[in-house]
């Protein structure tokens, strides 16, 4: 005896479980960020899809927004947004320094198109960089800027930007016997003494007289002292000199040393024997006659 099994074959249409997959709502991102939304995260920005956060882009300087791959100069520098190979990170690391439409390497270094300053681009760390000024250039020589050098006689310093100065060479100082001094120092020698001043066209130090130099002591212009008999004065013509001034005198009329300048006539001697006298120069001293 055998059995008889009827088998029914129902076909379902494949719409009517795919349907409603296709209607599930996308995920949104980590934080609460919607799908489809851009996001900013530090330095870099992502687009949300369906929950995971992919690669867009860089914030460059000034927080400009370059996307992967994209090369950006800003202030001098040139950045590169990009992926690292290895964790598929964003990354953005700078890549050279850009001056007057020329782009140069990390650690490279060059000369304005002036010729009279010289740049370098700096390695900061593995990904950074830094525009620096150096210093200033004579006849191709780079001289790295604070320094001092002395050219044509003359003493320079080379200066970054002050204020509303710009940077390169300016005078800074004076020579005097192979020795320097600055803008401002006084310094002296066994019988002068002088200042280091900027000359009135601005080109150079000069060395000003001030006045006399007398035992170690500094005099000023018109002050006077006396060496035995000789009345000395310093004076300006325009470079110090000591000069003859006077007589000191010394007699049993007088309390005290009497002084008679250059010229000077008196009568001394007691009557009947009086004479006349004068203070005379002769050559670098005085005598009384």
């Amino acid at each position: 005896m055998f059995l008889a099994f009827a088998v029914a074959i129902i076909i379902i249409p494949a719409g009517i479980f795919s349907a409603p997959l296709a209607r599930l709502p996308k995920r949104n991102c980590l934080g609460g960020r919607k799908h489809g939304t851009q996001v900013d995260l530090q330095d870099y920005w992502y687009f949300c899809n369906d929950g995971k956060l992919e690669n867009r882009g860089c914030f460059a300087q000034h927080r400009k927004r370059v996307v992967i791959g994209e090369q950006h100069i800003e202030d001098g520098l040139e950045t590169l947004c990009y992926e690292d190979e290895f964790t598929g990170e964003l990354r953005l690391k700078y890549t050279g320094c850009s001056v007057d439409g020329e782009l140069h390497g990390p650690n490279d270094f060059w000369n304005d198109p002036s010729n009279r300053l010289w740049y370098f681009c700096e390695q900061l760390g593995s990904e950074s960089l830094r525009l620096n000024y150096g210093g200033c250039v004579w006849d191709e020589e780079r001289i790295a800027k604070g320094k001092q050098i002395v050219r044509d006689g003359v003493v320079y310093t080379c200066h970054e930007k002050i204020a509303d100065q710009e940077p390169g060479l300016r005078p800074s100082g004076c020579m005097h016997f192979a020795k320097r001094f600055n803008l401002g120092n006084t310094f002296e020698t066994e019988d002068f003494w002088y200042t280091c001043e900027l000359s009135a066209d601005g080109t150079r130090g000069i060395k000003k007289a001030r006045g006399c130099v007398h035992n170690g002591k500094r005099l000023e212009a018109g002050d006077r002292y006396s060496i035995g008999d000789v009345i000395f004065q310093c004076t300006l013509h325009p470079e110090p000199v000591h000069e003859p001034f006077g007589c000191v005198v010394k007699s049993d009329e007088l309390d005290a040393p009497h002084f008679y300048p250059i010229g000077a006539r008196w009568t001394a001697g007691y009557a009947p024997y009086k004479y006349q006298l004068e203070c005379l120069r002769k050559d670098a001293h005085t005598t009384v006659q």
